[in-house]
C-alpha cells in the first residue's frame, strides 16, 4: 500500500495513534462505526468497511469495528506461495491450534475483561492479503462496563483497549475486530497442507 492510499483511506475512518514522548508514532488503530448486524457483517469484505460509499459506515454507530492495527515493532515477513486454497472449516481449525499469532493478539484479556472470541471466519474478505490467503476474522469482544487501559500492557493491547473506552463514553455497545489470520500461508507451507 502507498502513502497516498493510506491516506484516502483512513480519511474514511477514526484513527488513534499512541504518540511517544520524541513525538514518534508507536502504532495506531483505525475503526469505523456501524449499524449493519453480525450476520451482514460476516458477509462483508474488508474493501466494503473501509469505503465510505458502501454505506457501512454510519457516524453514531452501536458497533465499532477496528479495521486496522499496526505498531512500530511488526516485522514483515516473507509469505510462500501455495497451490491450494484452505477451506473456512481448515481456517478455523488452524485458529484452535492457538499458532496464528494474531489471533492469539486478540484473545488476550483487555479493558479489564476477556479478550475476542471468533465470530467467523471470511472468505475472500481480503484478496490481496496473500500472508492469510485473502481470509479475514471477524471477532467480538466483550462488552465491558469500566473498560480501562492495562498498565504496561502492548501497544497494540492498549490502542484495542482505547477503542473500548471510546466505545463506552461514545454509546458504542459493540467492539469488534476485522483481522486477519497472518501466519495461515506460512503455517501451511510448513505443514504441507
Amino acid at each position: 500500500m502507498t502513502h497516498q492510499e493510506y491516506k484516502e483511506i483512513v480519511s474514511t475512518q477514526t484513527v488513534v495513534a499512541a504518540i511517544r514522548p520524541d513525538g514518534s508514532v508507536a502504532g495506531t488503530v483505525a475503526y469505523v462505526r456501524t449499524d449493519l448486524p453480525e450476520d451482514i457483517l460476516i458477509k462483508t469484505p474488508y474493501s466494503d468497511f473501509i469505503d465510505p460509499k458502501k454505506g457501512i459506515q454510519t457516524k453514531n454507530g452501536a458497533s465499532l469495528v477496528c479495521v486496522a492495527i499496526c505498531s512500530d515493532s511488526f516485522k514483515k515477513q516473507d509469505v510462500p506461495q501455495l497451490d491450494k486454497h484452505p477451506t473456512p472449516q481448515a481456517v478455523e481449525e488452524y485458529l484452535r491450534t492457538g499458532r496464528d499469532g494474531v489471533f492469539t493478539f486478540h484473545q488476550k484479556a483487555k479493558g479489564g475483561g476477556a479478550g475476542a472470541s471468533l465470530v467467523s471466519v471470511i472468505e475472500n474478505g481480503r484478496p490481496e492479503d496473500t500472508s492469510s490467503l485473502g481470509y479475514i476474522m471477524l471477532l467480538k469482544y466483550p462488552d465491558l462496563k469500566d473498560p480501562h487501559l492495562t498498565k504496561a500492557a502492548s501497544v497494540s493491547i492498549n490502542l484495542i483497549e482505547v477503542v473500548m473506552l471510546i466505545g463506552h463514553v461514545t454509546g458504542g455497545k459493540t467492539i469488534y475486530a476485522l483481522s486477519r489470520p497472518g501466519g495461515l500461508a506460512s503455517y501451511l507451507a510448513k505443514n504441507g497442507r
